[in-house]
């Protein structure tokens, strides 16, 4: 698990995950008794095949981000309409983070990074410091 408390290495991370593009977001949910959140997150690439190669599903890697002391959350959802039938398995779209950025408007002392999709949804947290810990 890396611990992360500078704005250079929140921006060093997020690049070694690809900002988390075309990645799923399984979780994000108040943990600690509100001293931190936690956001699961389904890694879809493979680092060591050339160009651009995605992982299927089923070999994908989950990372988590571990947010201490939390400041700020926002959140703004509007989730594009569902097809008749509603939501399934094969729904995994509405999930799928266009990419996780580092946020530029935080309080001094703090990093912020906003989990962005596609469609008008959008989740900012500010933190004193991020826990980035990967497993297959």
């Amino acid at each position: 698990m890396k611990r992360v408390t500078a704005r250079a290495d929140l921006d060093a991370e997020l690049a070694r995950y690809r900002a988390f593009e075309e990645c799923l977001l399984r979780k994000f949910a108040m943990t600690d008794f509100g001293l931190a959140f936690e956001a699961e997150l389904e890694y879809i690439w493979d680092d060591q095949a050339p160009g651009d190669a995605q992982l299927v599903a089923d070999v994908s890697r989950r990372v988590t981000m571990r947010f201490i002391r939390p400041v700020r959350v926002e959140a703004r959802f509007s989730p594009p309409p569902v097809a008749p039938g509603g939501f399934d398995a094969g729904s995994w779209g509405l999930v799928e983070l266009a990419l996780v950025e580092a946020h530029e408007k935080v309080r001094v002392g703090n990093l912020g990074v906003s989990f962005v999709w596609e469609h008008d949804q959008r989740i900012t947290i500010e933190f004193e410091a991020v826990e980035i810990a990967s497993k297959p």
